[in-house]
């Protein structure tokens, strides 16, 4: 299906989906009188809530989460080695580690210039409380993306050779073709920039709205089994139940190009054999925390998970249109061709 015929379809599906959330569970988003607090606001502290917190819920009567949700944090994906063997800082310990990092951050804005500058997106992202963690990733105690495999190395190496060769479409990742990846994997990882999603929810469908590539993924709410595995997806193939007040939502049946999350690329990227468990649980009206495990025995030596807070807010869901048209790609491929006929092009210029 073209990219353009797909994303119409997504979007109706979206909007389908989103609208029976009113009719079946009775809980539309905020309307514009009723602004949620804005991403850069702290939610209220959980310590300072007394009783039972009293969750929205559909009138199915589960937790409602829909909405707008902002997950950009400082907070780093990975334990930084400077905070080696630290789970948690000390007050005067967390008060010293921002002095350092708002140093590196004037040291940087020092530098040249760039769209991704951290003068840019540093002040939008919410603060990390380093006084109870160190890292999203909470297994391994290490707070590390486990060591890759042998075979995630070869295949790091090949896709690295096949970028740098660059002579056809396929040599180029999916984040590089704008086809999916980049922060909302899935799993979702914090970026720099459009740290922003919608969800959609109704009885029987949950959907997970990205900004970043803009994608939907539709996601049935049942206990069917995934696909057989001669059918797969760039997002894998997803189900949902709920475990209590949580949506679980299990993926499989990847595609072997794997999700093309910048973060895994040091990786080799995941391949067709990642199993995605991802949990969605709404802490309070302000606060959803989500949760993810991932298990590729042929990517990592270990399954790993973090835990990633995200926040209600009053932004809006835009258009992202990557590469404008895909001109990167044009250019590339122009360069490659160009490349080709260079040994000809010299022979015509020497003197005969």
């Amino acid at each position: 299906m073209p990219s353009l015929e797909r994303f119409r379809y997504l979007a109706i599906v979206a909007i389908g989906v989103a609208c029976a959330s009113q009719a079946i569970g009775g809980q539309a988003a905020p309307a514009a009188s009723q602004k949620a607090p804005a991403a850069s606001q702290k939610a209220p502290a959980a310590s300072q809530k007394t009783g039972p917190v009293k969750l929205p819920r559909t009138a199915d009567g589960q937790p409602d989460l829909q909405g707008v949700w902002n997950y950009g944090t400082e907070m780093p994906l990975q334990r930084p080695d400077e905070l080696a063997g630290k789970t948690s800082l000390t007050p005067e310990e967390t008060a010293k580690y921002r002095e350092e990092m708002a140093a590196r951050r004037r040291e940087r804005q020092t530098g040249k210039p760039s769209r991704y500058s951290g003068e840019v997106f540093d002040d939008v992202l919410a603060k990390a409380d380093w006084s109870k963690r160190t890292s999203l990733i909470t297994d391994p105690p290490d707070g590390k993306i486990p060591e890759p495999t042998p075979l995630a190395a070869k295949r790091r190496a090949d896709r690295t050779a096949a970028f740098e060769r660059g002579e056809a479409p396929e040599d180029f990742g999916l984040a590089d073709r704008c086809i999916m990846g980049w922060s909302t994997g899935p799993p979702i990882i914090p970026g720099n920039q459009s740290n922003v999603l919608q969800l959609f929810q109704s009885r029987d469908h949950f959907v997970i709205y990205t900004e970043m590539i803009h994608d939907a993924r539709i996601v049935p709410i049942d206990t069917q089994p995934a696909p057989p595995s001669v059918i797969r997806e760039y997002s894998g193939i997803s189900r949902g139940h709920w475990e209590k007040d949580t949506l679980v939502v299990e993926t499989t049946n990847f595609r072997p190009e794997g999700v093309a999350t910048l973060t895994f690329r040091q990786y080799g990227g995941t391949d067709e054999n990642m199993h995605l468990i991802e949990r969605f649980t709404r802490t309070d009206a302000n606060t959803l925390l989500y949760e993810f495990t991932v298990n590729d025995p042929t990517t990592w030596t270990r399954p790993w998970s973090a835990s990633v807070p995200m926040r209600k807010t009053d932004e809006s869901v835009f258009e992202y249109a990557c590469h404008e048209g895909n001109h990167s790609m044009e250019t590339w491929l122009e360069n490659a061709r160009a490349k080709e006929k260079a040994p000809d092009e010299a022979a015509k210029k020497r003197p005969k």
